[in-house]
C-alpha cells in the first residue's frame, strides 16, 4: 500500500515538472529558445533541476517565482515549495512574461 501511495506522488511530481517544462519550451506552447541551447536540451535540464527540487523538503523561504528576475542573478530550484511555486508561477504567466525574467528559474 505505501509503495502505491509513494508511486502516486512520484508519477505526480513528475507530471508536474513534465507539463511545466513542456510549458516554457515546446514549439505549441512557449517555444522559448536560447541561443546555442537545442530545445530537448532546455526541456531535459529543466525537468532534471525541477525533479530534483521535488525530491527535497523545505520552505520557499524568500524564493518569489513572481517577482522578475535579472538575467545576471542565477535562480535555482532548491526544493519541493520552490518547485511547486515555481511550477504555479509558470502555468498562470504569460509566454512574453516568462520570457522576460518572471518564473526565475527560465534556463
Amino acid at each position: 500500500m505505501f509503495l502505491m501511495l509513494w508511486s502516486a506522488c512520484i508519477l505526480s511530481e513528475s507530471d508536474t515538472c513534465r507539463t511545466t517544462c513542456d510549458r516554457l519550451y515546446t514549439a505549441d506552447q512557449c517555444d522559448i529558445q536560447r541561443p546555442g541551447r537545442a530545445t530537448d536540451e532546455l526541456v531535459e535540464a529543466c525537468r532534471d533541476s525541477c525533479f530534483q527540487a521535488m525530491q527535497t523538503r523545505g520552505e520557499a523561504g524568500d524564493y518569489d517565482p513572481t517577482t522578475r528576475s535579472d538575467s545576471s542573478v542565477s535562480v535555482e530550484l532548491e526544493n519541493k515549495a520552490q518547485a511547486k511555486l515555481w511550477s504555479e508561477c509558470v502555468a498562470e504567466t504569460s509566454c512574453e512574461d516568462l520570457e522576460d525574467g518572471y518564473c526565475a528559474p527560465i534556463w
